[in-house]
Parts: structure tokens; C-alpha cells; sequence
């Protein structure tokens, strides 16, 4: 007999939530539902807006995103992907869903530098993603530009 994985919970407050950029990472595990932080954290968005970061020591407000359920194995696919521990570090926490709490993971970014600092934010919208894709078109433009 087949031995079954633990599974684990991860709130996501960025680009893996449900119709935004990186989505397909979670898409075939199990969404819990729209949920809260229970603790005061903060959110800033990266220089180039295509995704946000969470600051642990920052507590100014509750975060908004989603939770889902995932296996052991799929959590550390996750931890390749957000570059634990060179960028961001793994925690659990507690966040509400549904009106029941959950101890679930979540990243934090391991230092808080660059411009970004200035912008404070508590969720992350699909208007920041807009942004960020402008700001990849300029880029590209002002690449060939310059070629």
C-alpha cells in the first residue's frame, strides 16, 4: 500500500492567486478559499510590479489572498520556485478562511530594499499586473531601441 503525503497549507498573496500570472503553479491543487491574515504584516510591490512581497516585521495591516491545500513534495516544488532562502523564507502563520483559522505557510521576503519600500499595500490586484506588463513592454522597447 501506497503511503499517503502529508498535506500542508499555503496562503498565497501574489502572482499564484487564482487569474494572475504565475496561477498555474497551484492550479490542479485544492483551493480553500478567499482568506485573511490573523496578524498585521505588510505587503510592498516589487520594482517592477510584476509581483508583491510580504514583510513579516512590517505589522500595519491584515493581507488579503487565497488558501489551498497541497502535499509535502508540492511545497518544496514551491520553495524552488520563490528561491527560499536567497529571497524569501517559508512560516507558518495563522490566516482565516470560511470563518475557521488555518495554520498555513507563507513566504516572507528576507530583506526589504529598493524604491518599492515606499508603497504600502494589503492586497494585491490584478491592476498591479497590468502595470508590471507595461512595464515589460517598455523594457522590450527600450531594448530594441538600443540595439
Amino acid at each position: 500500500m501506497k503511503k499517503l503525503e502529508k498535506e500542508v497549507f499555503l496562503f498565497v498573496y501574489g502572482s499564484m492567486k487564482k487569474n494572475f500570472r504565475n496561477h498555474s503553479r497551484l492550479e490542479n491543487d485544492c483551493y480553500i478559499g478567499n482568506a485573511t491574515t490573523i496578524n498585521m504584516y505588510n505587503l510592498h510591490p516589487a520594482n517592477s510590479f510584476r509581483y508583491p512581497y510580504c514583510i513579516e516585521s512590517e505589522k500595519i495591516w491584515a493581507i488579503y489572498g487565497e488558501l489551498y491545500k497541497l502535499t509535502c513534495t508540492k511545497i518544496e516544488d514551491i520553495d524552488i520556485y520563490e528561491g527560499a532562502l536567497d529571497y524569501y523564507y517559508r512560516k507558518k502563520i495563522s490566516v482565516s478562511c470560511k470563518e475557521k483559522n488555518y495554520n498555513a505557510f507563507i513566504y516572507f521576503k528576507t530583506n526589504n530594499t529598493g524604491i518599492e519600500k515606499d508603497i504600502s499595500l494589503n492586497k494585491w490586484t490584478t491592476k498591479f499586473e497590468y502595470v508590471g506588463e507595461k512595464n515589460d513592454e517598455f523594457l522590450e522597447a527600450l531594448r530594441v531601441a538600443l540595439t
